[in-house]
């Protein structure tokens, strides 16, 4: 079998169908592929639409699992996967009809650890657009310009090969938000082949229900608080792990650069900013990022990790920031 594509699924009875409809209308003979339904403990009707689905389809598997968050849906799925290559797909969005067959011949045909496309994001007002990446197209790339072109994110953008991943023992961090980032971080490690291919594959749909949304001024805490856990997860895949000298530093800058990023995103919140920065710094410290470590930072971010730590004065910005 060449491919194996998990979707977790949790409450998400108004897209699930559209999603699972998307990825079966394919270029790839159903039997050439499966399509892993994860139920995570869905209250909604969503459990019942796999099984129906499934039923229609007999490309299509169903797990039922108690509720533990989509990196544990991810990882059950891949317990049973079959297929040569992985593919991510989250529920409440979906596949551009034919498009995955040629993704898999591009694959075979350049031996490819990893075949990279493009993702289509639609917005809260239905507007669609797509990121731009300065990495070249159709040419054999290494992990390296993966983390020189920063186009580390989302796992839903990538037909990974499945050795890969059983290789080096890959999962999905349980109970946080940013799994992908964490997840590929690790992943661009060890990719010796990976092929950017400059085709519309996936479609981003903005849902305010989704499983990671975090930019809702409820779950903003979590957000950042996650953001640096997944950066002291990095620091300590790096220290424990062999990977070369290169990736280790990169690995350390990237991370540096997120927390002065982090500080930044403070000043844009709206509402009071003073007590969000405290809490940003104790959490820092609490996982070992604090003070910053600023020798290879861009010179932008040297001069704010360096007034970070000197947290005072950073600490009088944020409180006359307040009174204005």
């Amino acid at each position: 079998m060449k491919l194996s594509i998990i979707i977790p699924v949790y409450n998400v009875e108004k897209w699930l169908e559209r999603c699972v409809r998307s990825v079966e209308n394919q270029d790839l003979p159903s039997s050439e592929y499966e399509v892993i339904l994860v139920n995570d403990g869905s209250t909604d009707n969503s459990g019942q639409i796999a099984k129906d689905l499934s039923e229609e389809y007999d490309n299509i598997v169903v797990i039922d699992k108690k509720n533990e968050g989509q990196s544990s849906a991810r990882n059950e799925g891949m317990k049973i996967a079959r297929g040569e290559y992985y593919m991510f797909v989250d529920s409440d969005d979906y596949l551009y009809p034919n498009v995955i067959g040629s993704l898999i011949s591009l694959a075979d045909e350049n031996d490819l650890d990893v075949c990279h496309y493009n993702m289509n994001v639609e917005d809260e007002n239905g507007e669609t657009s797509r990121p731009n990446t300065a990495a070249p197209c159709n040419t054999v790339l290494t992990g390296k310009d993966v983390y020189n072109y920063n186009v580390i994110g989302s796992v839903c953008t990538n037909v990974i090969r499945a050795s890969l991943i059983r290789k080096h023992h890959f999962n999905f961090t349980l109970g946080i938000i940013h799994e992908d980032v964490d997840f590929t971080t690790r992943l661009f490690c060890f990719v010796k082949r990976i092929m950017f291919v400059d085709k519309d594959i996936y479609h981003y749909s903005f849902n305010l229900q989704s499983s990671w949304r975090s930019k809702l001024s409820k779950n903003q805490e979590k957000d950042m608080r996650d953001a640096l856990l997944v950066s002291s997860l990095q620091l300590k895949f790096a220290e424990s792990n062999e990977i070369s000298p290169w990736f280790k530093e990169s690995i350390q800058n990237m991370v540096n650069t997120d927390i002065v990023s982090g500080i930044l995103s403070i000043f844009r919140l709206e509402g009071p900013k003073y007590p969000m920065f405290k809490m940003y710094i104790d959490w820092a410290r609490s996982y070992g990022l604090y003070p910053v470590n600023v020798t290879s930072l861009r010179p932008k971010f040297k001069i704010v990790g360096v007034l970070l730590n000197a947290k005072y004065l950073v600490s009088m910005a944020v409180k006359l920031l307040d009174k204005m």
